[in-house]
């Protein structure tokens, strides 16, 4: 996986590029916008960080060039606190607010990276959820507030993540969960979308789940 880092902060650069190179992330590096146009435009990176913090006009620009000649490749943004996330929403697929973690970063690249349906990537996303299946870590990465889940917490959040806006029918997460509960296991699975919610609001994440009257749910 090639990833094009934009980052005028030389040494901030150097460590995301040295972390994701641990990663087995092969990086390239630019330090202005024009650069990073460049080489995002003769060359197929599957990710590109963008800060849009030290040169907040050049990097919007960066990005509507970029959608206008059709390079979808996908974009996290690095925005600082007074930076309005909003406007990027239509452009980047995921914004990371400074000051973010190592865990954070890799995160996000991977699941921006990660083939969907991949056995190596451990990391689900949609919208502004990230969800970590190998530590049931649920993130929101707008807020950058994160709670653990259950075990079956775990199994209805990934098969709603794996199966993003289509509706998820609830026999097939009765599936998901097995056989523990041979009675009100239909019910079971109410209770447990009833604390994702609670557990989506906490974390400050837009992204909610809607129920369906002939019986299914699906992320909106």
């Amino acid at each position: 996986m090639r990833v094009l880092i934009v980052e005028s902060e030389k040494s901030l650069a150097h460590t995301m590029a040295y972390i994701l190179f641990e990663q087995r992330f092969k990086t390239d590096v630019a330090d202005n916008c024009a650069l990073g146009l460049s080489l995002a435009k003769s060359n197929g990176y599957d990710c590109i960080i963008l800060d849009s913090t030290l040169d907040f006009k050049g990097a919007y620009e960066l990005l509507s060039v970029l959608r206008q000649n059709r390079i979808l490749t996908p974009v996290v943004l690095i925005v600082g606190k007074r930076a309005s996330q909003k406007d990027s929403a239509h452009l980047a697929e995921l914004c990371l607010e400074k000051p973010f973690s190592k865990t954070e970063l890799v995160s996000a690249v991977k699941a921006l990276t990660c083939p969907k349906g991949s056995a190596a990537c451990d990391v689900l996303s949609f919208d502004d959820l990230c969800f970590c299946t190998s530590t049931l870590e649920l993130k929101c990465m707008q807020t950058s507030k994160s709670i653990c889940l259950s075990q079956e917490e775990n199994k209805i959040i990934s098969m709603l993540l794996s199966h993003a806006l289509v509706i998820v029918p609830t026999e097939a997460l009765v599936d998901c969960l097995g056989s523990r509960y041979p009675v009100g296991i239909e019910a079971s699975v109410d209770v447990y979308i009833s604390f994702l919610k609670r557990k989506l609001r906490f974390i400050g994440s837009r992204v909610d789940i809607e129920a369906y009257k002939n019986g299914g749910y699906r992320l909106i």
